[in-house]
C-alpha cells in the first residue's frame, strides 16, 4: 500500500476520532446539565437563562403527571385566555382554576390589549366551553392588590385535592414579564424532575436580575434594608413566630409566576397555610400585618425554603 493511501486513511481516522470525541463530550455535557440542579448554572444571566430555556422546554404531551393551572385574573377576556390554554392543557391530566377579582384597588391589570379590558363576571368565565376541566371563583383582591389572594385561596381550599404539579400564573396570555403563557408553562414543566415528590420552586417569568436580602447584606435592584426588615417581620408573622429559626436569606426574581409540586406545598400543613390566609385577609397592598406587595418576594421561600436559600448569596 502506498504511503499516500496510508496517510489519507490515517487522516480520515484522525478526523473521525475527533468528531466522535466532540459528539460524545457534547452529549455527556447535555445529559449532565439536564440532570444537575438547573440553578447552579448561569441562570442569573440573560445568556444562561436562554441556554436553560432551550434545554428544558418540552411539549406537554410528554409530561406524565397531573397538572393544576391556577390563574389570578383581572380584566382579561375569557375567550382569549381559555382558547390559548387549549393548546397546553391536556383534558385528561390538566385542570384550570380561575380566581377573578376586579376590585378598584387592584394594582395588577395585565390585559394585552387595553381596548379589550372589562370586568368579566364569574358566570361569563364559567360559560365559555373548554375541553379541560375548569373551576371559577371570585376572591377579594383588596387584601393584596395582586395575585397572592387567588394563590393562597387555592392552596387552602384545595389542599387535600392538589394535582402532582401546580402552575401559579397571572391570567394573561402575554405581558412584559413573561412569554406566552403556554410557552412559559412548558418551560417550567420541562425543568421539573421526574420525581415530583421533591420540593421545588421554578420561576416561569422572563429573565430578571435575582434580588437577595439577609440580616447582614442586601443585593439587587430595589433590595433595601427597609425591604429586608419588612420581609423578616412578615416571615415571623406568617410562618414561625419569634421562637423558630428564620431563613438565612430571602432571594427572588420578578414576578410571582411559578411551577411547583404538591409535595412542596404540603411541606407546610393545612393549618399553616390557613393561618397565612387569615393574615392576608387583614391586609391591603401597602399595609396590614403583611403588606400585599411583599408576597411576590416571599413565595420562593414559602414554597421551597431550603432550596431557595441556596440560590444566591448575600
Amino acid at each position: 500500500m502506498s504511503r499516500r493511501v496510508c496517510a489519507t486513511r490515517a487522516g480520515w481516522c484522525a478526523v473521525s476520532a475527533t468528531l466522535f470525541v466532540l459528539v460524545s463530550c457534547t452529549t455527556t455535557a447535555f445529559v449532565v446539565m439536564k440532570n444537575l440542579p438547573w440553578s447552579i448554572f448561569l441562570v442569573d444571566t440573560p445568556l444562561g437563562f436562554k441556554l436553560l430555556e432551550r434545554l428544558y422546554t418540552a411539549p406537554l404531551v410528554n409530561f406524565r403527571h397531573t397538572i393544576d393551572i391556577v390563574l389570578s385574573v383581572y380584566d382579561e377576556p375569557p375567550q382569549v385566555l381559555l382558547s390559548h390554554l387549549e393548546t397546553c392543557c391536556p383534558k385528561d391530566t390538566c385542570r384550570v382554576f380561575i380566581y377573578t377579582s376586579f376590585a378598584e384597588s387592584a394594582r395588577r391589570s395585565h390585559s394585552h390589549e387595553r381596548q379589550q379590558r372589562g370586568a368579566y363576571t364569574k358566570d361569563e368565565w364559567s360559560a365559555f366551553a373548554t375541553n379541560f376541566t375548569k373551576d371559577v371563583d371570585v376572591v377579594n383582591n383588596e387584601w393584596t392588590g395582586a395575585e397572592a389572594t387567588g394563590y393562597i385561596t387555592h392552596i387552602v381550599e384545595h389542599y387535600q385535592d392538589l394535582a402532582e404539579v401546580l402552575v401559579f400564573a397571572h391570567g394573561h396570555v402575554k405581558s412584559r414579564h413573561s412569554r406566552e403563557l403556554c410557552t412559559a408553562i412548558q418551560r417550567g414543566l420541562g425543568r421539573l424532575r421526574d420525581d415530583v415528590d421533591l420540593p421545588i420552586f421554578v420561576n416561569i417569568n422572563n429573565w430578571h436580575q435575582r434580588r437577595c436580602v439577609s440580616r447582614t447584606r442586601v443585593r439587587g435592584q430595589y433590595a433595601t434594608k427597609e425591604l429586608r426588615d419588612a420581609l423578616y417581620a412578615a416571615w415571623h408573622t406568617l410562618v414561625s413566630g419569634d421562637s423558630v429559626a428564620e431563613p438565612a436569606r430571602f432571594t427572588w426574581e420578578c414576578c410571582a409566576q411559578f411551577v411547583t409540586t404538591r409535595a412542596s406545598i404540603r411541606q407546610r400543613s393545612h393549618k399553616a397555610w390557613s393561618h397565612m390566609f387569615d393574615v392576608m385577609s387583614q391586609g391591603t397592598y401597602g399595609d396590614g400585618l403583611v403588606a400585599g406587595f411583599l408576597w411576590e418576594y416571599l413565595w420562593p421561600t414559602l414554597i421551597d425554603e431550603h432550596g431557595n436559600v441556596g440560590k444566591a448569596t448575600c
